[in-house]
């Protein structure tokens, strides 16, 4: 069994979990490195692949890990073209994926979800795409679930503009966690936010089960996924600061008159 996350992943110096404030944010995956080891406390330098920069990456695989090699998510523009399309994101210098979230108290949704192709797969060059709806933050723990719910996939064998990340027993999507996720191959774990110092925020999510009905031959190969996820505020454009500045600034002055 190998675990990803809480005990088993390190980022660096990580900051005690964080309640993300309420506002706008940008997500990104990172393909920035972070060292992986195995429950015992072995680096896994020999099961798990390094992406193509050299470095431990955030990762997507079929029927690939734990306990065997894996494809490290990467920074690319390459795009899966087939009879039916074309699929992929074509973006480069934005890390391995992003989405844009609007965090409220403890609920978040989500727009403008991409995520670069994942290069050489069990079944070849794999893109995913459509939309992905929110999710929950824990207020206390800093624990986040992602509700992965229209995103459609294709690989290289064949296209099937169908939903992939459902399991074939299952009527619900599986979701993305900061806790623990396990399919028949083992058990990934997540951790929850944690503050950089430097404004931003980082939380590992890990999703693991089997590729539904709906991709045929596909059906039932497990899967996983581990996102290394920053997260950045949005700054407020400086017109509405002092747009918002001078309603503040008007309210002074009639109070002020109002009291002479």
């Amino acid at each position: 069994l190998v675990t990803l996350g809480l005990g088993g992943m390190a980022l660096g110096p990580v900051a005690s979990a964080a309640v993300l404030p309420d506002g706008s944010y940008v997500a990104t995956i990172n393909p920035t490195p972070y060292t992986t080891a195995t429950t015992d406390g072995a680096l896994i330098g020999t099961l798990i692949k390094p992406g193509a920069d050299g470095a431990w990456n955030s990762s997507f695989s079929f029927s690939q890990l734990p306990k065997r090699t894996s494809q490290g998510m990467t920074d690319n523009n390459t795009d899966l073209t087939l009879t039916s399309g074309t699929y992929g994101s074509s973006k480069l210098g934005d890390g391995a994926g992003s989405w844009d979230m609007t965090v409220s108290g403890g609920t978040f949704t989500t727009s403008n979800f991409q995520v670069d192709a994942i290069l050489t797969t069990a079944g070849g060059t794999f893109v995913q795409y459509g939309t992905i709806t929110g999710g929950t933050i824990d207020q206390t723990s800093g624990a986040i679930t992602l509700d992965p719910t229209g995103r459609l996939g294709a690989v290289g064998a064949g296209v099937y503009n169908a939903a992939w990340n459902i399991s074939s027993t299952a009527t619900a999507y599986t979701q993305f966690t900061t806790g623990s996720s396990t399919n028949v191959d083992g058990t990934l774990t997540g951790h929850g936010i944690a503050a950089n110092g430097d404004g931003t925020y980082n939380v590992i999510l890990v999703s693991a089960s089997d590729v539904g009905t709906a991709w045929g031959s596909f059906s039932t190969t497990p899967y996983v996924e581990a996102w290394n996820v920053n997260l950045a505020p949005v700054p407020i454009p400086a017109a509405a600061w002092l747009f918002g500045s001078g309603l503040i600034g008007l309210v002074g002055i009639a109070r002020r008159k109002k009291s002479s």
